[in-house]
């Protein structure tokens, strides 16, 4: 009887954390239009998605079904993630070299900027984060005791003020687009895959935008030979 309550209980677990990773797969990632029509991606597929994965953990605006923004929640500048619910969201194996690659995919964040071209017509360079720090398995002192710990891969990440501007959404229609982090997980595992998507949604509200073969590669940071006219 003991060994079925344990079964019943694991059973129980785990349907409430497959609940939790459906959950977070429908978080909604909400970006400015303005961002994505004028910023240059240089990032591979693998910090696109990771990064797809911190925006879709910002809390939405709350939209009218007429698409009447009526709150706009602030963006926090701190912010965690645990590695272990990143990694069973994206259906990905939970293991060192993931650990190893989403902190290397982390650090791109924090290191790389990206280029956003002004009103004016000029170009900036914006960081995503501006700082990232891991927490791991080891030994912490409790109660005078050295206790093990096994970690969940705990990173804690600041967004870098210089890009608050740019995420801040500027009201419904033309001002920005959203869509559900699972639908990042239908796309190709290509480089230019998410900005391409981020890219069209943003013009989603139009029936027709038309764009040159030169600024495309431009801002999908590839080369002549794609996206031939």
């Amino acid at each position: 009887m003991k060994d079925e309550d344990i079964t019943l209980i694991e059973i129980l677990q785990t349907t409430e954390a497959n609940r939790e990773i459906a959950k977070a797969r429908k978080n909604l990632i909400v970006l400015n239009n303005a961002l994505v029509q004028r910023s240059r991606s240089m990032f591979n597929y693998q910090t696109n998605r990771l990064l797809a994965y911190l925006l879709s953990k910002i809390p939405s605006p709350i939209v009218t079904e007429d698409g009447v923004t009526v709150e706009i929640n602030d963006i926090p500048l701190d912010n965690e993630m645990y590695i272990t619910d990143y990694a069973k969201v994206c259906n990905k194996k939970v293991c060192g070299s993931f650990y190893n690659e989403t902190k290397r995919f982390m650090k791109s964040l924090r290191d790389n900027s990206i280029w956003i071209r002004t009103k004016d017509g000029g170009c900036v360079t914006v960081a995503w984060l501006s700082r990232v720090q891991t927490h791991e398995s080891g030994e912490v002192p409790d109660k005078g005791k050295i206790v093990k710990i096994k970690g969940d891969g705990l990173i804690e990440y600041r967004y870098d003020e210089m890009m608050l501007p740019y995420m801040v959404y500027e009201g419904a229609g033309e001002g920005y687009s959203k869509y559900e982090f699972a639908e990042i997980m239908e796309l190709p595992d290509k480089n230019e895959s998410i900005p391409l998507f981020n890219l069209l949604n943003s013009y989603s509200y139009k029936k027709i935008f038309k764009i040159s073969f030169n600024e495309l590669r431009w801002l999908l940071c590839v080369d002549e030979k794609s996206y031939q006219e």
